[in-house]
């Protein structure tokens, strides 16, 4: 019999081999949306991860490494972690957090309560259980799922030739942010399977070590096995995201829309898929947080050093000194950003219209602009309103004392505090973006205070941080 090389370890095998060789599966088992069909996985789906709350449109789905690691960065223990992989999972646990209404894991304990506490996410941070449905024969059905995500991503990475634009943009995006690394020249998935987690994953996203012989630098190593593993992974919570999204549909149309938030070594494959989407992205569009990242990092391409994170964890890092701070900082941007937040899908939007007068404004608040704003103008004409009533009677507009006159400066200070205060009631999701800006410009290398705040070893940190610039340019960047 001849060996089937696609052979997926753990899945429903017989699928995996007829779909790769063209052949119907003969009736076999169910079909992924077969077992969506089901009213009560549905029910328990859109109930889990919308809860209670009203008008939710956007959902980030992010993986259980990531928020092992969110949770082993505020427990202290990291013993067992590569701290540079976790500060970058971390980012992504931010975005999820200030970016989208809710955010969801599958089968999230025990860590899930940690992250919760920490970050004072309540119940905008759920948990799917995969055991939660239970089809009459015994299996669950939302395991079932997860198995179907993840044989389509190893069937689309087996069967896609070399030079689509996928897999270039996955090789350019992998040697991006490691130069040097080889790229497997053909995606194996033989021994790929889904994996479900129980207190500590199998197979950490470790990368770096430290090691005594380098005299207290970090030993980098990063197998051809991990990168093809991180690939089928990131394409499955890909194909589950899409999947999710419908199952939380009411009815046909826009509706809340559920998108991977992944973590660093998923970011060649999000990348990618955006990549090959580009041209005609899919209902949700380009994500809103990497385009604005990226105008943020425009303004670092011509310095020597370019930013390791994104900025907003250099915003919430400038008030933090330990664990609690950052987790109120959160908790206060995250409100902040509300506004923001029920606004972007008319962002994205106009990033799939490439409509720049729907989207320069953002550009502006967050470049530091905002005096291009036409906030700006008007608080100039009220300024200019204010000077000449002044100049003819001798009396401000504005008094803060009744015996103090204001002076001319004064006048415009009070009235022009960089145009922020009417920005703030005309146009609250720029006023958080441009508010940002101002705190991320504050901390331009948050990766100081990072160590601080969650005791990280002190180490020769220069290879590894580095690294987290190249994550940043491919993670959070269209």
């Amino acid at each position: 019999m001849e060996k089937n090389p696609y052979k997926v370890a753990g899945l429903l095998d017989y699928q995996v081999e007829a779909q790769l060789k063209n052949l119907p599966n003969g009736g076999q088992g169910k079909s992924a949306r077969d077992w969506f069909d089901h009213p009560e996985l549905t029910s328990y789906v859109h109930d889990t991860i919308l809860g209670p709350i009203k008008g939710s449109t956007s959902v980030a789905l992010i993986d259980w490494t990531t928020l092992y690691h969110v949770a082993a960065l505020f427990e202290g223990e990291l013993d067992q972690v590569d701290p540079f992989v976790a500060l970058a999972d971390l980012s992504s646990m931010v975005a999820a957090a200030l970016f989208y209404d809710r955010i969801v894991v599958l089968n999230g304990e025990p860590h899930l309560a940690v992250v919760k506490q920490a970050l004072n996410l309540g119940e905008s941070l759920v948990s799917l259980r995969t055991d939660a449905v239970v089809e009459k024969d015994g299996y669950p059905l939302l395991e079932a799922q997860l198995d179907s995500s993840f044989q389509k991503a190893a069937i689309s990475l087996a069967r896609t030739p070399k030079g689509h634009v996928l897999l270039d943009s996955l090789d350019r995006s992998w040697q991006e942010m490691i130069p040097g690394i080889q790229v497997p020249s053909r995606r194996n998935i033989q021994d790929v399977a889904w994996e479900f987690s129980g207190d500590r994953p199998d197979h950490l996203r470790q990368l770096f070590h430290p090691d005594p012989s380098l005299s207290g630098m970090w030993a980098f190593q990063i197998s051809e096995s991990l990168i093809t593993k991180s690939d089928v992974a990131a394409l499955s919570y890909e194909n589950l995201a899409a999947t999710l999204s419908s199952a939380i549909s009411a009815q046909p149309g826009p509706g809340p829309t559920v998108r991977y938030v992944g973590g660093v070594l998923r970011a060649p494959m999000q990348r990618a898929v955006r990549a090959a989407w580009h041209a005609a992205w899919d209902e949700k569009g380009p994500p809103a947080e990497a385009a604005l990242n990226g105008w943020w990092q425009e303004r670092f391409q011509k310095r020597p050093v370019t930013p390791a994170f994104p900025f907003w964890i250099s915003a919430i890092l400038e008030n933090c000194d330990n664990r609690d701070d950052f987790g109120r900082q959160v908790s206060t941007w995250r409100r902040r950003a509300a506004h923001f937040r029920a606004a972007r899908v008319a962002l994205e939007q106009a990033l799939i219209d490439d409509n720049p007068t729907a989207y320069d404004n953002h550009q502006r608040a967050l470049g530091g602009a905002i005096d291009e704003l036409g906030e700006s103008q008007i608080i100039g004409g009220a300024v200019a309103a204010g000077q000449a009533t002044l100049a003819l009677t001798g009396i401000p507009p504005v008094a803060v004392n009744a015996a103090t006159a204001l002076l001319d400066k004064e006048v415009e200070h009070l009235i022009k505090p960089t145009t922020k205060w009417l920005l703030r009631a005309t146009r609250p999701r720029l006023w958080f973006l441009a508010t940002m800006n101002d705190a991320a410009q504050q901390l331009l290398r948050p990766q100081v205070r990072l160590r601080k705040v969650f005791a990280l070893p002190a180490a020769d940190n220069r290879e590894p941080e580095e690294f987290l610039r190249r994550v940043n340019r491919v993670e959070w960047a269209l």
